[in-house]
């Protein structure tokens, strides 16, 4: 398919077909010489054809990281040209990528653990020196008694010997800093967030949080 401006004459031939849009200012961009539409405009359609609302978030999420969007720019196109559905979804998906969120486990673990749970929002991408390089923490939550580091796990890159060796490496300067630390997969993310976020819960509270457990609904179907 090919978009043009509104009212154009342009027609179509075998193997395309011409879409008119009132929006072409907004969604067009150029490529060698030709107007092609933008890939926050193609990401976002594409995340509307998502089954659910959530595989929606999913699936922006994870096209977001892969292309290298600015989520910022997933924000303005979500506001000046609404997608027909998951609008709400959508926008809450590109504000979390704003906040550091960078993989689907990290924006599962904001939604399903913190948000459904009503725990702290957590600081993303933490920068910390680890010997002579930098390294990013995933989430981190600060307290009155310490500071609580999450790393959230993806099987695929963890899987080699020399991931794990700088995750040692983590390990040992969170230790020698006095950081607390939680590690969690896409099984206790996706599988299984309500056990998770009340470790969580347990250990923030050893850190000073105050305050109750906060069930979401899957916690009390589970019961």
């Amino acid at each position: 398919m090919g978009a043009v401006p509104y009212g154009s004459s342009a027609r179509g031939c075998d193997g395309l077909v011409v879409h008119r849009s009132r929006a072409f200012a907004h969604i067009g961009a150029e490529r060698d010489g030709f107007a092609i539409t933008s890939k926050v405009v193609t990401l976002i359609d594409l995340a509307v054809e998502a089954p659910t609302a959530r595989e929606g978030m999913r699936f922006l999420t994870a096209g977001a990281a892969a292309a290298r969007i600015d989520p910022t720019k997933l924000v303005e196109s979500l506001d000046v040209r609404r997608p027909r559905r998951y609008r709400k979804a959508l926008r809450a998906a590109a504000e979390l990528l704003v906040s550091g969120v960078g993989s689907v486990l990290e924006g599962d673990w904001a939604v399903d653990v913190e948000q459904a749970h009503g725990l702290p929002v957590g600081i993303r991408q933490v920068l910390h020196r680890v010997g002579d390089s930098n390294r990013y923490e995933d989430v981190e939550y600060r307290m009155p008694l310490g500071i609580l580091t999450v790393r959230l796990d993806g099987w695929i890159y963890h899987a080699n010997r020399l991931t794990a060796l700088s995750d040692r490496a983590r390990d040992n300067a969170a230790e020698l800093e006095g950081r607390a630390r939680l590690t969690f997969g896409y099984e206790e993310v996706h599988g299984d967030s309500c056990a998770t976020a009340r470790t969580l819960w347990t250990r923030l509270v050893q850190l000073g949080r105050d305050g109750e457990f906060i069930e979401c609904a899957r916690c009390a179907r589970e019961h």
